[in-house]
């Protein structure tokens, strides 16, 4: 009954959501690395932009942003926050470990940053943060190389989205309605 008194715009936590959350919050505030990263700027700063080369409208709205520092923070709540453990998130493992494409993310952030401010961001980075006690933080700069990828990714996407548009034509996995049969791994 007291939920349904509460008003659409509320966010309703259990107790063990908001132990985790405070915990989160005071693991972050206590690590002076992480905290330097959260400092003079703007939370979920939205930007929109026009990307030169296939005309498409985009936003981008980073978690963290210094403007005058010209800094990215992406925060990044995970099961474990250490560097190995945090590739598999941005890559997956080439097998059962899915990628989270984190990379892609934040290429396009410093894109979209660029394009809406014309400078260039001197950092960016992942703030990862485990979701349970002891709630471990971890900064994992983003490298030149992995941003390289990560535009990559952007630039592919884009292009891909733009040949979509164009042609009014939206593949998806199973293209002209064909069917695939389901066959037992070969390891089996």
């Amino acid at each position: 009954k007291w939920i349904d008194e509460q008003s659409p715009e509320s966010i309703i936590v259990t107790h063990e959501q908001k132990y985790n959350l405070v915990g989160m919050v005071k693991a972050i505030i206590a690590n002076d690395r992480a905290r330097e990263f959260l400092e003079e700027g703007v939370p979920e700063f939205s930007g929109y932009y026009i990307d030169p080369e296939t005309k498409i409208r985009l936003r981008f709205r980073p978690d963290f942003m210094s403007l005058t520092r010209h800094i990215i923070t992406d925060l990044k709540k995970t099961k474990d926050c250490h560097e190995r453990a945090f590739q598999y998130n941005i890559w997956g493992d080439g097998g059962a470990y899915d990628p989270y494409w984190y990379d892609f993310q934040l290429a396009m952030y410093c894109e979209g940053y660029f394009h809406v401010t014309g400078e260039r961001i001197q950092l960016a980075s992942w703030l990862a943060i485990e979701d349970n006690e002891p709630w471990e933080t971890a900064v994992h700069p983003m490298t030149g190389a992995v941003q390289a990828l990560g535009l990559v990714k952007y630039r592919t996407a884009l292009r891909m989205l733009r040949k979509a548009i164009d042609e009014n034509r939206w593949p998806g996995v199973q293209e002209n309605g064909e069917t695939s049969y389901i066959l037992p791994p070969e390891h089996i």
